[in-house]
């Protein structure tokens, strides 16, 4: 009966949690993880193919993972997952801070002047073996922005969850020498030609 019950369990869950790695049963992906604050982290970006998701490149075989439009997020993530909060970013990022011995007080916020939160004191994409960031930009007018394709200019973008002014359209930029996130209607929604599309990182309680 046990036995049977566990089965049940796997067959109505679209991620299975073993042994630091989350499997995506829609699709049998497996993405590795971390665990900051109790909270597991998917350490790849999504790669789930959605009706609306793109690659740049073999959208089955997306090594850096799909983007998605601002309509794919109600349903793009598993049932047991969910796209991450400003505030737990936030605690990733501090996290990210220790794993570089890099003291706490290096880490600037404050506010831009078009009302951005800004983050600065670290380069994310040089924290290796933590997150895993990498310079995957988004996608705007079916094509990848041209600013991913300077050597000079690293960036990554994702949508998150704002929990603290419930705006749907918030998203996290983060570059080389700082971390923005912000929400803006600007080539997401008014302008179809432009519409953008950033990557997805998922937590599990």
């Amino acid at each position: 009966m046990k036995n049977i019950l566990i089965i049940i369990l796997i067959l109505f869950t679209n991620f299975i949690y073993s042994q630091n790695k989350l499997i995506d049963n829609r699709d049998s992906i497996s993405y590795e993880t971390k665990i900051v604050n109790d909270l597991v982290w998917m350490n790849q970006n999504l790669k789930y193919v959605s009706e609306k998701s793109f690659c740049n490149g073999n959208s089955k075989n997306c090594k850096t993972g799909n983007y998605y439009t601002y309509d794919d997020l109600e349903n793009i993530t598993p049932d047991n997952c969910r796209i991450p909060t400003v505030s737990e970013w936030i605690e990733l990022i501090k996290e990210a801070f220790v794993q570089s011995k890099i003291e706490l007080s290096e880490m600037i916020i404050d506010t831009t002047e078009n009302g951005s939160l800004r983050i600065r004191g670290i380069n994310l994409f040089k924290v290796k073996g933590f997150i895993n960031i990498k310079p995957t930009s988004w996608i705007e007018g079916g094509e990848i922005n041209k600013l991913y394709l300077k050597k000079k200019f690293s960036l990554a973008t994702f949508w998150v969850v704002d929990d603290k002014h419930h705006n749907s359209l918030t998203h996290i930029h983060i570059k080389q020498k700082e971390i923005i996130i912000h929400a803006h209607e600007h080539n997401i929604i008014d302008k179809k030609e432009k519409q953008r599309m950033f990557s997805v990182r998922c937590v599990k309680e």
